[in-house]
C-alpha cells in the first residue's frame, strides 16, 4: 500500500498492491506509476482536483483497476436501518473502533498490518 509517496516511490519501481487516493487530481497518473501490473487504485477524493488525465494504453497494458468509491449512492433500506439502530440502541450490536491522533498514523498503519484493530481504525486529523 502506497501512503504518501515520496517523489522517488512516486516515480515508481512498480511494486505498489494498491493505491488509496484521497486527494485525486493531476498527482494520480505519477502514483500509478508506482504499481506493479494487476494492481488496483481505489480513487476515494478529489480535493485536488476532479479531472483524471491518465495514458490509457500504459495503464491497459499495465492492468490497472481504476476503482471508484462512492457512498453517497448507496441505499439501506428503511426496514435494515431501524433493525440496526434498535440493535445499537439496546445493547445488541457492538461498534467496534478505535481512533488514534494524526500523530500516531504510523502505529495506526501497523496496527492493520499486523491484523490488529478489528472493526474501524480511523485517524483523528
Amino acid at each position: 500500500m502506497l501512503v504518501r509517496p515520496t517523489s522517488d516511490e512516486a516515480a515508481g519501481k512498480g511494486e505498489v498492491d494498491i493505491l488509496l487516493d484521497t486527494v485525486g487530481g493531476n498527482t494520480v497518473p505519477d502514483f500509478l506509476q508506482a504499481m506493479r501490473p494487476g494492481g488496483r487504485a481505489v480513487l476515494i477524493g478529489y480535493v485536488a482536483g476532479t479531472t483524471l488525465r491518465v495514458d490509457l494504453p500504459a495503464l491497459m497494458a499495465r492492468d490497472i483497476a481504476l476503482l471508484p468509491m462512492n457512498m453517497v449512492r448507496r441505499h439501506v433500506p428503511a426496514e435494515v436501518f431501524d433493525r440496526l439502530l434498535g440493535d445499537l440502541t439496546h445493547g445488541r450490536l457492538a461498534l467496534r473502533t478505535m481512533a488514534l491522533p494524526f500523530e500516531r498514523i504510523a502505529e495506526a498503519v501497523e496496527t492493520r498490518r499486523k491484523g490488529g484493530g478489528q472493526g474501524t481504525l480511523a485517524v483523528r486529523c
